[in-house]
């Protein structure tokens, strides 16, 4: 038998569980429902022999993306062209940042201190959009044997590759 005193507390969580779980669907107005759903239904393109393919799906639904392994080398425009002729045949249009190359898409150039051994990182960000969302795909090598000739693109094959899809509010 339950003690009375601890019914309120019981309720209580009760409550919360319920207003967590199921409850945020309920103030979702209709066009988040339709956005949702549209995220959730998009087919995720993915490069043929992707490897360590790992889908995921965050923020309620309203993001959809995989990132993967693909054996290709520098500059990889064949994974671009493939991104880019996908996203033109589903309606979308190249986005630019207010501050990005006004040339097109341009690789950076960065050491990253937050991975052991500090590797070397070439990257790129590439953005759609549409009337309700907007894709990314982000690609980037990554080198650990230090030369003194800096980066040597060449010879890297390992790129990783993340593209998201996310809806826009």
């Amino acid at each position: 038998m339950i003690q009375r005193k601890y019914i309120p507390t019981i309720i209580f969580y009760w409550i919360l569980i319920l207003t967590t779980k199921w409850g945020c669907d309920l103030w979702k107005t209709e066009e988040e429902k339709e956005l949702i759903l549209e995220i959730k239904n998009f087919e995720i393109p993915l490069y043929e022999n992707a490897k360590n393919v790992d889908f995921f799906a965050n923020n309620g639904g309203l993001v959809k993306g995989v990132s993967y392994n693909v054996s290709i080398y520098y500059p990889a425009q064949e994974l671009i062209s493939f991104y880019q002729n996908k996203m033109k045949a589903l309606g979308f249009t190249h986005f630019k940042e207010e501050n990005s190359n006004p040339e097109g898409h341009k690789w950076g150039f960065y050491n990253d201190g937050t991975i052991k051994d500090s590797p070397d990182v070439a990257h790129l960000n590439i953005n759609w959009v549409d009337e309700r969302k907007r894709a990314i795909l982000i690609l980037k090598y990554f080198w650990y044997e230090k030369s003194d000739s800096g980066i040597i693109l060449e010879n890297n094959l390992d790129l990783s590759v993340s593209f998201q899809i996310i809806a826009m509010r």
